[in-house]
């Protein structure tokens, strides 16, 4: 990447820095192919995947964090940090789930809790 060279300001506008990478042949014009980068899209989902299984464990993970939060009010920082071995989104929507059906609620602090606790 061009530089000024020593003697030369620092201060250039965009332009001329643009300018002066062009004139040293810096800048190739070209379209960004994200497979250049990340391979070929060989990585599918297998047709054979249970969605019922995908749910059950779902649901598992939802009751460890209920009894979990029986123990304590968790922020949800908290409880990411409990299931280390869990995704943010299988934890998120577990925790949607957990709330969607009324089984936790958030105190004024925003911690999770079993709903009907104080």
């Amino acid at each position: 990447m061009w530089w000024p060279a020593k003697g030369e300001p620092m201060a250039v506008s965009f332009r001329d820095f643009l300018k002066k990478c062009r004139e040293h042949g810096e800048l190739v014009e070209k379209k960004v192919q994200l497979k250049d980068y990340l391979g070929s899209a060989t990585k599918t989902i297998p047709a054979n995947r249970k969605a019922d299984a995908a749910e059950g464990s779902l649901e598992e993970l939802a009751e460890k964090i209920l009894k979990t939060l029986a123990k304590s009010h968790r922020f949800f920082a908290e409880i990411l940090e409990l299931f280390p071995g869990e995704g943010y989104g299988r934890i998120a929507r577990a925790i949607g789930r957990l709330n969607q059906k009324g089984k936790i609620t958030q105190d004024g602090e925003g911690k999770y809790q079993v709903k009907g606790e104080v």
